[in-house]
């Protein structure tokens, strides 16, 4: 029997600017709220040519478990299931039907372990979890920079990242309606100096700007 829940699914979408011009790519969420207490939350981006799926389970916040799948318009199918247990990390993954590979890695301990699964949904409660341990820790992402490296797709990608606010509280318009939340700088991996994401009270991510490089600024908003 499936587990009962407490509330009806809350969900939005992303739209995502380069340069100030609106993409192809589309990313929706929806969250459900599980009577354990647990949220289940899942999302899907897509892009020319590419699909991606992922459904997390998260707990005060944080995300523990994930299944995330990679497909494309060729026809290539890439799987992959995570478990964060303390400091265990698990991953299983498949490339078609087959397993491609199980690994078992031994995180270290010092700062907390967060697991990030790609998505924007998912962001907030990362920077979030940072700054409340200090504004450092180990963050374990799922790998997509090299679409073209089949063998490396959502292999997990594990960085030192940091976190500051930069303004405690700031006004935000979303199409009309003003949010209340914190502006902050969120470093490591792919992320450099300059970075800009909004978490509004409940740590959702309502906006980020990040330049990925010179002549490219993205800038993501949450639209509902």
């Amino acid at each position: 029997m499936a587990e009962a829940t407490l509330s009806s699914p809350d969900s939005g979408s992303y739209q995502y600017l380069l340069n100030g011009e609106p993409t192809a790519i589309t990313e929706t969420w929806s969250r459900l709220q599980q009577a354990s207490g647990q949220v289940i939350i899942s999302s899907t981006r897509e892009a020319p040519g590419i699909t991606i799926d992922v459904t997390a389970t998260a707990n005060a916040g944080l995300v523990s478990n994930c299944e995330l799948s990679w497909t494309t318009a060729t026809g290539l199918s890439i799987k992959a299931e995570y478990i964060l247990q303390g400091t265990a990390l698990s991953v299983v993954r498949r490339q078609g039907d087959s397993l491609a590979e199980h690994t078992e890695i031994e995180l270290q301990e010092g700062g907390p372990l967060l697991l990030s699964p790609l998505m924007r949904i998912y962001t907030g409660p990362v920077i979030a979890g940072l700054l409340a341990a200090g504004g450092q820790g180990t963050v374990i992402v799922p790998a997509i920079g090299n679409p073209d490296d089949e063998d490396a797709l959502l292999r997990p990608r594990i960085s030192q990242r940091q976190a500051r606010v930069l303004e405690p509280r700031v006004e935000l318009n979303r199409d009309g309606t003003v949010a209340y939340c914190r502006v902050c700088e969120y470093t490591g991996d792919q992320y450099g100096a300059g970075s800009r994401f909004w978490l509004a009270e409940d740590e959702t991510l309502l906006r980020y700007q990040w330049q990925q490089a010179p002549g490219q600024l993205w800038d993501v908003r949450l639209k509902s």
